[in-house]
């Protein structure tokens, strides 16, 4: 039972590690409206995570 345990395991850890689905967090400027980014952000398979109310900015996980 053990080893069947351990053999569980490690697949599971190899199988995450493998996963080729990665975020950065970001922060991106806008020089003027943020949507276009937001669409690019969106596009690009990202999630905007917060617009700024004060400065024209985003937060956003992106593809690495």
């Amino acid at each position: 039972m053990r080893n069947r345990t351990r053999i569980v395991l490690t697949a599971l850890t190899i199988g995450a590690a493998s996963s080729p689905v990665f975020a950065e967090r970001v922060i991106i400027k806008c020089q003027s409206s943020c949507d276009p980014v937001v669409k690019a952000v969106e596009t690009a398979g990202g999630t905007v995570m917060y617009r700024y109310k004060y400065v024209k900015a985003i937060a956003a996980d992106v593809p690495a």
